[in-house]
């Protein structure tokens, strides 16, 4: 992982309110893929039933929106992708809606 600071989807509300701050943020997490096209997904951090029983984390109301570089194969609607310390997402920024909808613009800087 290039130099920055590595988070988990549990972490992006404090983005949201302190912002980058000019620094290179890095996500972690498993993700359920949404939607995919051509060099684009919409992925969903994946949650287990105990949080959704419980409502832990608010994965649902959280989207991921990835950019991937051309030529690169994005994954197929449904697939689970995973990120850790070694192969991150990096962000790029995150916006809340007023519905409390969280979007958060990743783009993919490391080859399978």
């Amino acid at each position: 992982m290039p130099l920055g600071r590595l988070i988990g989807t549990g972490d992006l509300r404090d983005v949201v309110e302190h912002g980058l701050a000019g620094e290179r943020v890095y996500l972690r997490g498993q993700f359920v893929v949404n939607f995919s096209d051509a060099n684009r997904a919409v992925l969903r951090p994946r949650t287990k039933l105990t949080d959704k029983v419980l409502h832990f984390g608010g994965g649902s109301s959280t989207r991921i929106i990835v950019e991937y570089p051309s030529g690169y194969t994005p994954p197929h609607q449904g697939s689970v992708v995973s990120r850790d310390e070694l192969r991150p997402y990096e962000i790029t920024e995150v916006r809340k809606d007023e519905d409390g909808q969280l979007n958060v613009f990743v783009r993919e800087i490391m080859q399978p």
